[in-house]
């Protein structure tokens, strides 16, 4: 392939100096020569030669002829250049891929190469865009069976969920595009079944999140007081290091607290439940996670259902 961009800019820079017509490739062409077993340049001399061959001599044998037949010879080669195998695999594997592949393709065939790869481009930066401003947010379950107890998201049929804590995680990072999104969700959450015990703790696992803007600290702030205004607190768990630092200068992370920041989910609800006996004074301080299965397995027995999927 460089050897012909090469051929083809020296071509066009020699006939650039006599006023001759810019010089290019065709796709169509190429695949007619690889369809016939064009193997070495010579492929290309003989082609030339026929060309002029078929100019000089043929032209009016050729006069009557359909376009409709050349057209048919052309894509019945250049048919060969798109990957469908590939296309039925994004279909299998991703939807959205695939739209994009289809853009691509009806695109080029309708408005030509360039208007068609221009059409591919902005649709895959649209659906980034639209991806990223809907991001996920997932219910993470307790999972105490597993070797290593933990909050995963994962519908386990021993999943539970802790009594007046919800453990969300966020599945992106937040921006002016999305921090109402995230929101709408959160709440949703929290209002998801009434018949579950008040929460009265939220906890945003944050590993997915690599940054946020200053509209997404705004944000923050005004969600934070909301939940307040609740009776909710909300804690944090596994902060990158540019978040931290984003919020600590912007003075969130001293108006909510060192402490409502925790390394982990764990952590976190360890924290939570702290806080929570400490407050009802009814057990000593120290609460661990063992209180969350015990708490979570009280829920259900007292006849609340178990929390719904919401994994969206």
């Amino acid at each position: 392939p460089s050897q012909e961009l090469v051929a083809l800019g020296l071509a066009n820079a020699v006939g650039g100096l006599c006023s001759a017509y810019p010089i290019a490739g065709s796709f169509s062409r190429s695949a007619v020569n690889d369809a016939t077993g064009a193997a070495t340049n010579l492929a290309g001399g003989l082609t030339a030669a026929l060309v002029l061959l078929t100019l000089t001599c043929l032209t009016s044998w050729f006069y009557f002829l359909p376009k409709f037949c050349l057209a048919a010879i052309v894509i019945t080669s250049v048919a060969s250049l798109v990957d469908f195998a590939e296309a039925r695999y994004l279909l299998r594997v991703k939807r959205s891929d695939f739209g994009l592949w289809l853009a691509a393709f009806v695109g080029t065939l309708v408005l030509g190469v360039e208007r068609g790869i221009v059409l591919a481009v902005v649709s895959s930066l649209l659906l980034i865009i639209v991806e990223s401003a809907r991001p996920q947010v997932a219910v993470l379950w307790y999972a105490a069976s597993s070797s290593t107890p933990d909050f995963v998201n994962v519908k386990l049929r021993d999943g539970r969920l802790v009594e007046g804590v919800l453990v969300a995680r966020l599945g992106a990072s937040m921006y002016f595009a999305n921090v109402s999104f995230v929101r709408e969700r959160l709440a949703a959450l929290l209002a998801l079944d009434k018949q579950l015990p008040p929460i009265e703790y939220l906890v945003l696992e944050m590993t997915a999140c690599v940054t946020v803007d200053s509209a997404a600290v705004h944000s923050l702030f005004l969600f934070r007081r909301e939940l307040e205004e609740r009776g909710i607190v909300l804690v944090f768990a596994a902060v990158g290091n540019r978040v931290d630092r984003v919020l600590r200068r912007a003075g969130f992370v001293e108006a909510a607290g060192e402490d409502h920041f925790q390394h982990s989910v764990l952590a976190a609800v360890r924290f939570c439940l702290r806080q929570r006996e400490q407050s009802r004074r009814s057990l000593p301080n120290g609460g661990d996670v063992a209180v969350v299965a015990q708490s979570s397995i009280a829920v259900e027995a007292a006849g609340y259902p178990a929390y719904p999927a919401y994994d969206v």
